[in-house]
């Protein structure tokens, strides 16, 4: 069984080397043609009742979002 693993999150350093939404972590042999459909899959909307300019305290108390796709190409 082949196992590849992509990390779509909020983070000040990632892929793209400045703060916000992006790719964190991604397996070695990770297609890269499906980089864009999992950054599509992988969005984050903070709920319309929580404050835009959030404290640190506020964060921690934002709901989490954890999806996953299963690809049939194995």
């Amino acid at each position: 069984m082949k196992l590849e693993q992509l990390y779509y999150t909020s983070c000040e350093i990632g892929y793209e080397n400045s703060p916000g939404f992006q790719i964190k972590a991604i397996s070695q042999n990770f297609n890269t043609n499906l980089i864009n459909e999992f950054k599509q899959f992988g969005s984050y909307e903070v709920p319309h009742n929580y404050p835009s300019q959030p404290t640190e305290e506020e964060i921690k108390k934002f709901p989490i979002a954890f999806r996953y796709k299963k690809e049939n190409n194995w």
